[in-house]
């Protein structure tokens, strides 16, 4: 019993918010499913910008229970192509008031 509790628990941190759960091991990793913040930290954009790439239809997007998620072959075929608007790379940005 206590095994199963400790197992189950593995999944939660301390603040009590769900950890992403690791993709099964016979599905590849190419295809593991990404959350927002994952999408985030590999294109180097904030979490808002995915959601606005999303809504602008820039970055494929699925879509099951509700919730949002990217797969990570999508994601790194984006990253490779360049093809995306990064944040700091923006002119408004780049120029600050003298």
């Amino acid at each position: 019993m206590r095994l199963i509790v400790r197992q189950e628990l593995k999944g939660y941190s301390v603040q009590g918010q769900r950890l992403p759960t690791p993709s099964p091991p016979d599905q590849p990793e190419a295809d593991q499913a990404l959350n927002s913040r994952q999408v985030a930290t590999l294109l180097d954009i904030s979490q808002p910008h995915v959601y606005t790439m999303m809504h602008r239809g820039e970055l494929p997007t699925h879509r099951r229970a509700g919730r949002y998620f990217w797969k990570k072959s999508e994601v790194m075929a984006l990253l490779q192509q360049q093809t995306f608007p990064r944040m700091a790379s923006s002119p408004q940005l780049a120029t600050s008031p003298a």
